[in-house]
């Protein structure tokens, strides 16, 4: 009786450790989430060589999100935000080609989409 009350609390323990565990997993992934996280998808001919996202109402572009990477032409990827401001929705976005030509769209709101495409004028 004593072996049989042991296997049901270390089943209890198993399954509340692996309950606990399955809720941090899901909690994390719902605050990776944010709603204005978006592709970026360039339809032009040329390569995008910097993407800046900055908040609607500063004067200054943020740092560039794609670091050191290239969006070439037919390419797409995701932009991710974490952290600042959640309730914000509008933001600018400027892009920077490699023949020169700079594309800047203002007050885009990424709570509503979940892409951005730059195409051929």
């Amino acid at each position: 009786m004593n072996a049989n009350r042991f296997q049901k609390s270390t089943f209890k323990l198993i399954a509340g450790i692996a309950l606990s565990s399955s809720l941090v997993i899901f909690t994390s992934q719902v605050a990776r989430a944010d709603r204005r996280n978006f592709r970026v998808i360039n339809r032009t001919s040329e390569p995008i060589v910097n993407l800046h996202v900055s908040r609607t109402n500063t004067n200054d572009w943020e740092e560039d999100v794609l670091g050191s990477d290239v969006l070439n032409a037919g390419e797409s990827q995701m932009i991710t935000f974490s952290g600042f401001g959640q309730n914000e929705c509008y933001f600018d976005i400027q892009a920077k080609f490699e023949d020169g030509d700079v594309v800047e769209e203002r007050k885009v709101n990424l709570c509503e989409t979940d892409s951005y495409t730059f195409t051929e004028n």
